[in-house]
């Protein structure tokens, strides 16, 4: 096992006397160096992150492109990164995996990993450079994720547009509708101006002939001139 970084104090005494008492089997480098990080991650077998959180993480993918088989807590990126080792997909497939995530971030369910790894390296030779294979011949760069996000940005660009066409449809039938009521009470409106008319005209001819008549049709069949000469 070499570990390599700086930490708590804790941490850092519990590497070193690990390193103390197992000297032909840990060592422990208690500092920052990138350049030594990756001849380390390139030398390995496996590589043992079990990072509480991880954004993204940069450690396993290094050691997929070096073949180095990561071990990871499935936790942000390295859940993204890393494709579940699966004895029962074909072997020839990407399914078949590119390494181990483990899942909830305790000491026991690390060590279950750990121990199928370490197992499929020591007693399948064979499968275990497959899984080096497909961890190394991985795109990862970024023209890949430039790809991803155009397919993302081109779906959100077709919703917006099948909104904007939608809302312009269901616009347009608003306005056809409205135009419909508006040319409905219009016609409301002429069909009652022209009863009004006709009823001023009715009542027209009404008070002629009321006015035509009053001097013939008097009360007991008495005429105006009848009235006048009473007087």
């Amino acid at each position: 096992v070499v570990v390599l970084g700086s930490g708590a104090q804790d941490y850092e005494a519990a590497m070193k006397q690990a390193q103390l008492d197992y000297p032909y089997f840990v060592r422990c480098i208690t500092k920052f160096d990138v350049p030594l990080s990756h001849r380390i991650i390139a030398s390995c077998d496996i590589l043992m992150m079990p990072s509480r959180f991880e954004p993204c993480g940069l450690n396993q993918l290094f050691a997929m492109r070096y073949g180095t088989i990561p071990v990871a807590h499935s936790t942000g990126g390295l859940r993204d990164t890393i494709d579940d080792y699966n004895t029962f997909a074909d072997p020839g497939s990407r399914d078949r995996g590119t390494g181990w995530t483990f899942s909830p971030a305790s000491l026991e369910a690390f060590v279950d990993a750990l121990t199928a790894a370490i197992k499929v390296l020591q007693e399948q030779p064979g499968e275990w450079r497959a899984l080096q294979r497909r961890a190394m011949q991985q795109d990862l760069s970024w023209g890949k994720a430039a790809r991803q996000y155009e397919i993302v940005y081109a779906g959100v660009m077709r919703q917006q547009q099948e909104k904007r066409a939608d809302l312009e449809a269901k616009g347009s039938q608003a306005l056809a509708r409205q135009e419909a009521q508006l040319k409905l009470e219009a016609a409301e409106a002429e069909r009652a101006a022209a009863a009004a008319k006709k009823a001023e005209a009715e009542a027209k001819v009404l008070v002629l002939v009321l006015e035509a008549g009053k001097d013939r049709l008097m009360p007991g069949g008495a005429t105006q001139a009848d009235f006048n000469q009473a007087d």
